[in-house]
């Protein structure tokens, strides 16, 4: 499918990351399963989310670490295990406005030092969304840390990029659980680590 324009599609893709608009649900179980299994080591559902503009769903997400935990930075910094970022569509987005909206939240939690030296993997990272295709309703988009490769972006199950190391999965984290621009999202991504 070719690149939609319409000025509605336009407002939410741009406002994907910047809006502070999110509700944290319970997920299906089928479109969430628990427990993965991703580079040998099982992984549990710490927290879904959707985000939503002017009260329309743009996107679930889902975030698997393990041991499940509400302490952000210790996913972040401290834990060097597999992990999974997923997203589900819940609207139609061109990637291309799925990457512009990644790229005007980066200032927001990355500093122009660490964005110098993440260049080269951002620049990795953002031709997965490079195709001049839609993200269509349903689409699917895993972001996965393997520490045995690195970052792994997937679309509809197709391999788009890998990026070596650990530093820049754990930078683009800072997106959805970093600092509370986005509040509602990072509540409930790390809603299931809380202590019960």
């Amino acid at each position: 499918m070719g690149i939609k324009s319409s000025f509605p599609g336009y407002l939410a893709a741009i406002a994907i990351f910047m809006s502070s608009t999110a509700i944290a649900v319970a997920m299906p179980q089928d479109r969430f399963p628990e427990p993965i299994v991703l580079d040998g080591l099982t992984l549990v559902l710490n927290g879904t989310a959707t985000r939503s503009v002017f009260a329309v769903g743009v996107y679930d997400a889902g975030l698997y670490v393990s041991p499940a935990t509400d302490d952000a930075v210790e996913i972040m910094e401290r834990n060097h295990g597999p992990k999974r970022l997923k997203i589900i569509m819940l609207r139609s987005v061109s990637e291309a406005k799925f990457a512009s909206a990644i790229r005007d939240n980066l200032d927001r939690n990355l500093t122009p030092p660490e964005q110098a030296v993440l260049a080269g993997a951002l620049a990795v990272f953002f031709q997965a969304f490079a195709h001049g295709a839609d993200l269509d309703q349903g689409s699917e988009i895993t972001i996965d840390y393997l520490p045995s490769e690195g970052t792994i972006v997937m679309v509809d199950g197709k391999r788009q990029a890998v990026i070596p190391g650990r530093e820049f999965y754990h930078a683009l984290l800072r997106l959805w659980i970093g600092k509370p621009l986005q509040a509602s999202i990072k509540t409930g991504l790390l809603r299931n680590g809380r202590p019960r």
